[in-house]
């Protein structure tokens, strides 16, 4: 599809997807997970930019979503530069590469950094230690999130 298309150029430039191709994307993927049933759905690596949180919270205005936090995970580059070469020699993405992973990080710190701490100062961010393993991030994440979901509902 375009959309695929228009994802697969921006991953490989490690660039940020246009907000229309990825608020289409997040509206059915919401919409989906309502009609089965999901009491919460946990939006990952979005907004990542000003232009995404434009779009997302004028559409989350006029789709009635109750946009109750943003969860940010604290990872130092090192570490993310680390992980991201691991997965680049297993072959799972081939956009893992030096190069593109250091793009990445400078479009974070360009472009998402600012809206972490748009976040951090509306009282919104819950931030989560993530150079952990896997199951202690899990862990920290269930823990964060568990105000905000409600004991009814789990994580």
């Amino acid at each position: 599809s375009e959309e695929s298309r228009v994802i697969a150029d921006c991953l490989d430039r490690g660039a940020i997807v246009p907000v229309a191709v990825t608020l289409r994307l997040l509206r059915r993927a919401i919409d989906e997970a309502t009609r089965r049933g999901a009491p919460v759905v946990v939006v990952d690596g979005f907004p990542r930019n000003a232009d995404n949180v434009e779009g997302w919270e004028a559409d989350a205005a006029t789709k009635g979503l109750d946009v109750r936090g943003v969860l940010f995970y604290d990872v130092p580059h090192d570490v993310l530069l680390q992980r991201i070469a691991v997965r680049g020699a297993s072959g799972e993405r081939d956009d893992d590469d030096a190069e593109t992973a250091r793009r990445r990080i400078r479009v974070y710190e360009e472009a998402t950094r600012p809206i972490v701490d748009l976040y951090a100062r509306r009282g919104a961010l819950l931030s989560v230690r993530g150079e952990g393993d896997v199951e202690e991030v899990w862990r920290l994440t269930k823990e964060a999130l568990a105000p905000l979901v409600g004991a009814q509902e789990g994580v």
